[in-house]
């Protein structure tokens, strides 16, 4: 990924921020109730906080938007669905992290 690819600008980071911080707040605060199915919730939450921090969103890049203007570009295609799948790994192993931390709690 030597490309500096950014698909939303300074409004979806805010967003993706704040979205990321309530569905993480969400899962802590319903941990004892939500059970195996917290993993959902904090998986979304790290993906949304992953995609402001790296601004970059994983549903545009599936639709082929890898640039702020939306422009095609044929060469950020390898890089852009690269940047896309690294960020669900991390929310992926992130939230099995967290749910793992809570179950000890």
């Amino acid at each position: 990924m030597g490309q500096d690819i950014c698909n939303i600008g300074r409004k979806g980071r805010l967003i993706r921020r704040v979205a990321g911080l309530a569905f993480l707040i969400a899962s802590i605060a319903l941990h004892p109730a939500a059970g195996p199915f917290i993993i959902i919730p904090l998986f979304i939450g790290y993906v949304c906080l992953l995609e402001s921090r790296m601004s970059f969103c994983v549903y545009y890049a599936y639709r082929g938007k890898y640039t702020l203007s939306g422009e095609y570009d044929r060469n950020l295609i390898p890089a852009g669905r690269a940047r896309a799948r690294a960020i669900l790994t991390y929310g992926i192993i992130l939230a099995l992290a967290t749910k793992l931390l809570l179950s000890l709690a």
